[in-house]
C-alpha cells in the first residue's frame, strides 16, 4: 500500500480564550475603543497553543477534520513533535485538548498477539508500552504496560503516570538488569518511581527467579544511576578467620569529593582483639596527569588468644602511583611500594604479594631542554629487602647530562670528514645513600684491632642518627670522545676515551699495631682502621679500540626442483682492546703504600720457620679504583643461519622467496688481559661465555647458554672445611676443557588452535580464526581484605570457533604457555641444579565456561609450586566465578556469584577461604 505522507499539518488556533472583564466597545465607525487605553494586565498565552510544527505520517491512511481538529493515522503511524516522536499501529490526534493517543493493533494470526505497540521517545530516552494517552504541550501521560531502560536496567509496569519533568510512577512494576523478553530475575514491587535523574525507588519489594517469587526483600530500595559517582556506605562482608575470630571487614564509606578526586576509607574488626583500616584515594586532572594511593595500616596480636606474652604489633603497607599525561619538557612521576617487613605474611593472600622479596619505590622529576642537548633530573629512591629487613634510601639522587654533540662539525666543510664524527658527551651524577645496615670489618680480608661484624638495625627513627652517620655522599661526573672510522672499506672501527672523577666524603688510613691477648697470653697483629671526614677526589681513564664487520657464507642450489634456494651463514665478529692503568700505584695517591696487614710463616732449607710480613696497596677512599693494569684484547663472534625458500603455493616458480631462521643466534666471547699480575689477583683470561638461540615449526624457543671458567680449581681445607679453590694453571695446558660455572637450557612454546590449523591440508576455503591470543595470567590481586577486591569483576568468557575446521577437530577456543628450565650453577664446592616446568593458559570449556590456570612443578623439590585456578561461568545477567590455590603454603578458595550490572553489585554471594581464614 503506497505511503501517505501529510507533513507541515500546522494548526494554530486562538479560540477557547477566557472573557477579560474589561468589556471592548465597538463604535460605530468600527473602531477600536477602550475603557482604560493603559490595560496593565499581561495577555495570557493560550494553554493549548501549538509553538511549534507537528508532522504527521502513516502508511495506510490519515484522516483529518479541520473543523473539529482531529486526525487519525492508521497502520504504523509516527508523529513527531520537537523532541518528541510518537510511533503505533494507530495515531488519534486532537489538537483542541493537545491529547494523543496511541494504539497498537491485533496480529492477523496470533489474534492475542498485539503487534506495532506504541514507542515513544523523548530526546534520548524511550518507551515501549501498550497504549498511551499523550499531552504534547505538558508532556504529561497516562501509559499501560510500559518497559523503558533506566541507565543499566529496565523497569516495567501495568500502569504508569508520566509527568513533565519525565517521572515515572509505576504501579504493580518490576526492575531488573536482564535484557531478555522474560528476564532470568526481576525486583517486584507493587509502587516503583523513577526519578528525573533516572534513580528508581521501588517500595517494599521482594525479589523473583526464574519467575519464581521468593523471601528475598526489603521495605524499600534504591537503585541509583551508575554513571555518576556518589558517596555512600560500604557494605562490610562478614565471616570466620582461623587466627583472629569473627570480623567485619571491608565495610566504609566512599566518598566522590569532585569528578576528578575521591577516597575510600575501609575497616576491619575481629573478635580477637585486631584491626585494621585502609585508605585510598584516586586522582586525574585530563591532560596533566592521573594516580592513586593506598595506606593500609591492622594492628596484629603477635600471638594467638590463648597463649600468654602476646604483643601488639602495627604492620601497614603505602603504595602511591602518579603519571604525567602532559608532553611538556618537564615530567614529575611516583611509583612508591613501602611496607612493613611483615605486612605481606599477616595481612594478604594475593599469591604474587606473598612471595615477594623486595619492594622498589622511586619519584622522579624529569627535565629537558628545547633545542639543547642537555636534561636534568631529581629522583628519590628506595630498596626494601623484606627477609633480612634491610633498606636502602638513596636520597637525593641527581642527574645530569648533555647527549652526544659533534663539536668541530661546523668547522668543516665536509659531513664526511674525519674531524666531523668526533664525538663528546657528559655525564654528571650525585646521590647519598642511606641503609640500616652498619657494615663489619670481615670483607676487608685482613684482621682489624675492632672486629665488627655486618650489623642491620631496625629503621625506626631512634636509629637515625647512626644511619646519618653512616650514609655515603658521592659525586662523579664523566666524559666519553668517541671517533668511528672506516678501514680498508669492510671493516668499521671505533676510537673512544673515557675520563672520570668521584668525590668522596670519608678517606681512611691505616697503622700495623701488635695487640696483647689475654686467653692466649700472646701479642698478636692486628690493623687499626681510622676514618676521617675529610673530603677527597679520585680519578680514572682508559682508551678502546674496536673493530667490526660482517662476513656472508653462501651455498646455492640452482638445480634444486624443492622450495630450498639457498643457505646464508653470516659471522659477525668484532675485536676490541682497551686499557686502564694501574691506579694503585704511588703516584696516584689513591692508596696508601706498603701497610702490614698480616703475617705469613715460612719454611726454610735448615728447616725452621720464619715468619715474614705481608704487606699491602690499601684504597685511601671508600669506592677507589681497583688494583692492577689491564691490557685486554675482548672476542666476540656471532653466528647466524638463515634459508631462502619458495612459497608453499607457488608453482610457477616466479613468485619472490622468502627469508627464514634455520639458527637465530649462536655466539661465543671472552677476553684476554695481556697486563695482568698474579701478585694482584689477576687473571689473564677472563670465562668463556657462550649462546645459542633457535625457534623450531615457527613455535618452540630454544636457548642455551653456559659460561666456561678456562682455569682449574682444587680442593682445600679452610677451617676443617673443604673449599674449591682457583688456581692460575690453564685447563686446556692440562688437557681439560675447563670448568663450567654455570649454564642454563630453556623450552618455551605457546599452543593454540591456529598454530594446528596451519599444519593441516590448505582447506577450500578460509577459516575463522579461534585462536584468544596471548594471555592467561591469573588476575593480579585476589582476595585482599584490605584492598576490596572482589575477584572477577566482568566476564572474560570468550566465544568458541564460529566453526569447525573439518581437518582438525577444535570445539573450543584455548591457549597454552609451556616453559622448561633447567639450570646449573657452581658455588665454591656445592654444585646447584633447578629444574622447573611451568604451564599457564585458557581454556573456554563451552560457550559460556572459561578456566584460566596457572602453575608450575618443581623437579627437585618433587612438588607443585605455588598455582592458581578460576573458574567463571557467564551466565548472561550474572556471573559465577571460583578462584582456587590449591597446593604450597598460601592454599585458599574464593567462590562469587553476582549480577553483572555496576547498579547490583551488591547483589552477590561469596564464600572465601584464605591462608588465614577457616
Amino acid at each position: 500500500m503506497s505511503s501517505i505522507l501529510l507533513c507541515y499539518f500546522v494548526f494554530s488556533f486562538a479560540q477557547a480564550q477566557k472573557t477579560d472583564t474589561l468589556q471592548i466597545g465597538i463604535d460605530s465607525l468600527g473602531k477600536i475603543r477602550t475603557t482604560n487605553p493603559r490595560d496593565t494586565l499581561p495577555k495570557t498565552k493560550n494553554a493549548s497553543e501549538i509553538r511549534t510544527t507537528v508532522k504527521f505520517q502513516a502508511k495506510d491512511s490519515v484522516k483529518i477534520q479541520i473543523k473539529k481538529k482531529k486526525a487519525a493515522m492508521y497502520e504504523k503511524a509516527q508523529i513527531d513533535y520537537g523532541e518528541t516522536q510518537l510511533k503505533a499501529a494507530k495515531i488519534f490526534v486532537d489538537l483542541g485538548t493537545q491529547i494523543v493517543k496511541a494504539r497498537p493493533k491485533l496480529d492477523s494470526i496470533r489474534k492475542n498477539k498485539l503487534v506495532d505497540k506504541p514507542l515513544l521517545k523523548e530526546k534520548t530516552e524511550e518507551f515501549a508500552m501498550d497504549s498511551v494517552d499523550y499531552n504534547l504541550e505538558t508532556q504529561k501521560g497516562l501509559i499501560f504496560n510500559i518497559v523503558t531502560k533506566q541507565g543499566e536496567g529496565f523497569v516495567a509496569g501495568k500502569r504508569v503516570k508520566k509527568d513533565a519533568e519525565n517521572e515515572l510512577c509505576i504501579q504493580n512494576g518490576h526492575y531488573t538488569t536482564c535484557d531478555l523478553a522474560v528476564p532470568h530475575f526481576r525486583i517486584v514491587a507493587k509502587k516503583i518511581k523513577v526519578t528525573k535523574n533516572q534513580n528508581v525507588v521501588a517500595g517494599p519489594f521482594y525479589m523473583e527467579v526464574g519467575g519464581v517469587p521468593t523471601p528475598l526483600g526489603f521495605a524499600f530500595g534504591i537503585f541509583p544511576k551508575p554513571k555518576e559517582k556518589v558517596s555512600g556506605i560500604i557494605i562490610p562482608e562478614y565471616g570466620e578467620s582461623r587466627e583472629n575470630g569473627f570480623f567485619l571487614r571491608g565495610g566504609g564509606y566512599y566518598w566522590a569529593i569532585s569528578d576528578y578526586l575521591d577516597a575510600t576509607l575501609t575497616t576491619e574488626i575481629y573478635t580477637y582483639g585486631n584491626w585494621g583500616f585502609a585508605v585510598t584515594s584516586n586522582y586525574k586532572k585530563r591532560y596533566a596527569f592521573s594516580g592513586g594511593f593506598n595506606f593500609s595500616y591492622r594492628s596484629l596480636w603477635d600471638k594467638p588468644l590463648d597463649e600468654f606474652n602476646r604483643n601488639k604489633t602495627g604492620q601497614f603497607s603505602l603504595t602511591w602511583s602518579h603519571r604525567p599525561e602532559s608532553k611538556g619538557t618537564g615530567n614529575f612521576s611516583a611509583n612508591a611500594n613501602i611496607a612493613s617487613s611483615r605486612f605481606n605474611q599477616t595481612s594478604v593472600t594475593n599469591i604474587n604479594q606473598l612471595i615477594t622479596t623486595n619492594l622498589n619505590s622511586a619519584v622522579n622529576y624529569s627535565k629537558s631542554f628545547k633545542g639543547l642537548p642537555f636534561a636534568l633530573s631529581l629522583a628519590g629512591r628506595h630498596q626494601q629487602d623484606l627477609q633480612r629487613n634491610l633498606v636502602t634510601l638513596n636520597l637525593p639522587d641527581f642527574n645530569f647530562t648533555m647527549n652526544q654533540i659533534f663539536p668541530f662539525k661546523t668547522l668543516v666543510k665536509s659531513p664526511k670528514s674525519f674531524f666531523s664524527t668526533i664525538g663528546i658527551n657528559y655525564n654528571l651524577t650525585a646521590n647519598n645513600t642511606i641503609n640500616n645496615q652498619v657494615q663489619g670489618t670481615g670483607g676487608l680480608g685482613f684482621e682489624t684491632t675492632q672486629i665488627r661484624k655486618d650489623s642491620i638495625y631496625a629503621f625506626r627513627p631512634e636509629n637515625f642518627g647512626l644511619f646519618l652517620q653512616n650514609a655515603r655522599l658521592n659525586i662523579t661526573h664523566n666524559s666519553t670522545l668517541s671517533v668511528p672510522f672506516k678501514v680498508l672499506r669492510y671493516f668499521n672501527g671505533s676510537f673512544g676515551f673515557n675520563i672520570s672523577q668521584t668525590f668522596h666524603q670519608r678517606r681512611f688510613s691505616y697503622v700495623w699495631q701488635e695487640i696483647f691477648d689475654a686467653q692466649t697470653n700472646t701479642l698478636r697483629g692486628a690493623v687499626r682502621v681510622d676514618t676521617s671526614r675529610r673530603w677527597g677526589s679520585t680519578y680514572r681513564y682508559n682508551f678502546s679500540l674496536g673493530f667490526s664487520t660482517n662476513i656472508y657464507g653462501f651455498y646455492n642450489f640452482p638445480k634444486s626442483k624443492g622450495r630450498l634456494q639457498a643457505i646464508r651463514h653470516t659471522i659477525i665478529p668484532n675485536v676490541s682492546l682497551s686499557y686502564t692503568p694501574d691506579f694503585s700505584q704511588a703516584k696516584f695517591g689513591f692508596y696508601q703504600q706498603n701497610v702490614q696487614t698480616g703475617v705469613k710463616s715460612v719454611r726454610i732449607g735448615t728447616g725452621q720457620t720464619i715468619f715474614l710480613p705481608i704487606y699491602q696497596n690499601l684504597p685511601i677512599f671508600d669506592g677507589a679504583p681497583g688494583q692492577g693494569q689491564s691490557g685486554s684484547v675482548s672476542i666476540n663472534l656471532r653466528n647466524k643461519i638463515e634459508a631462502k625458500v619458495l612459497p608453499k603455493n607457488d608453482t610457477s616458480g616466479k613468485a619472490k622467496p622468502q627469508v627464514i631462521s634455520l639458527l637465530d643466534e649462536i655466539g661465543l666471547n671472552t677476553s684476554y688481559n695481556m697486563l695482568a699480575d698474579r701478585s694482584k689477583n689477576q687473571y689473564a683470561w677472563a670465562n668463556v661465555n657462550m649462546n645459542t638461540r633457535v625457534r623450531l615449526l615457527n613455535r618452540l624457543d630454544i636457548g642455551l647458554t653456559a659460561s666456561l671458567d678456562p682455569y682449574l680449581y682444587r680442593d682445600t681445607l679452610v677451617n676443617n672445611q673443604i673449599r674449591r679453590e682457583k688456581t692460575f694453571d690453564l685447563a686446556w695446558e692440562k688437557g681439560r676443557l675447563g670448568k663450567i660455572t654455570s649454564a642454563n637450557l630453556s623450552f618455551s612454546t605457546a599452543l593454540n588452535p591456529d598454530f594446528f590449523k596451519k599444519k593441516a591440508t590448505t582447506p577450500t576455503s578460509a577459516m575463522p580464526a579461534g585462536g584468544r591470543g596471548a594471555g592467561g595470567d591469573l588476575p593480579a590481586n585476589l582476595l585482599n581484605p584490605m584492598s576490596g577486591t572482589q575477584g572477577l569483576q566482568t566476564s572474560t568468557v570468550q566465544n568458541p570457533l564460529a566453526s569447525i575446521n573439518r581437518y582438525v577437530d577444535f570445539d573450543v577456543t584455548w591457549n597454552l604457555v609451556l616453559n622448561y628450565n633447567l639450570s646449573y650453577n657452581f658455588a665454591n664446592v656445592q654444585e646447584n641444579f633447578t629444574q622447573t616446568f611451568n604451564f599457564s593458559g585458557d581454556v573456554s570449556l563451552t560457550k559460556n565456561w572459561k578456566l584460566v590456570f596457572n602453575s608450575s612443578y618443581d623437579f627437585r623439590a618433587k612438588g607443585f609450586g605455588p598455582s592458581q585456578f578460576s573458574f567463571t561461568r557467564n551466565l548472561h545477567c550474572w556471573q559465577m566465578s571460583f578462584d582456587w590455590q590449591p597446593f604450597g603454603q598460601f592454599q585458599s578458595y574464593f567462590f562469587r556469584f553476582n549480577a553483572n550490572a555496576a547498579t547490583l553489585r551488591d547483589l552477590k554471594v561469596e564464600r572465601r577461604r584464605t591462608t588465614y581464614d577457616r
